[in-house]
């Protein structure tokens, strides 16, 4: 029977990044690429990227209809 190893390989820096995370309530999961700067914390975008790509196509349609509303109303065609 074949088993999958779980860990994976980690710099010592990596894990101390890891820890730091972690003691400020950040869960980093297995796959995540562990943030090695204490400035940025891990963003939305890379916890949640489809639900980041809905958010950001709702702001782009709210802006082309908005921009379409306006040059509807200037043209006086509403």
């Amino acid at each position: 029977m074949k088993t999958k190893s779980c860990a994976t390989k980690c710099t010592q820096r990596e894990l101390a990044m890891l820890a730091y995370w972690q003691s400020r309530g950040i869960q980093i999961r297995r796959d995540q690429k562990i943030p090695l700067s204490t400035e940025t914390p891990p963003s939305f975008a890379t916890d949640h990227p489809v639900l980041d790509a809905m958010l950001g196509l709702g702001i782009i349609i709210c802006i082309f209809s908005g921009v379409a509303f306006w040059v509807a109303t200037a043209a006086g065609l509403l």
